[in-house]
């Protein structure tokens, strides 16, 4: 049975870049990688809310839009506050 696919919450605001990005992970022989592509940080946070990702890719330079790092450190709080017994981290 094929393993499921690691999800990444990829924030990127250029489509250019987000482009490479999804490039370079669909080249994986080894694992699959869903991708959801958000544009800000707000998006993101918006997201995450409801869904839950093993990896978050964050575009240093996006649009943060949540009061510069506090958007980051938001994102980070909730991905721990979704780990649990059953979710470790890869």
């Amino acid at each position: 049975m094929p393993e499921a696919p690691i999800k990444v919450l990829l924030v990127e605001d250029n489509p250019g870049d987000a482009r490479l990005v999804r490039l370079a992970l669909a080249t994986s022989r080894a694992v699959r990688f869903e991708v959801r592509l958000v544009a800000s940080m707000t998006e993101a946070l918006k997201v995450i809310a409801t869904d839950s990702f093993d990896i978050v890719l964050l575009d240093l330079s996006a649009r943060l839009s949540v009061a510069g790092d506090r958007g980051s450190s938001q994102c980070r709080n909730r991905a721990d506050s979704y780990r649990g017994a059953d979710r470790p981290r890869r």
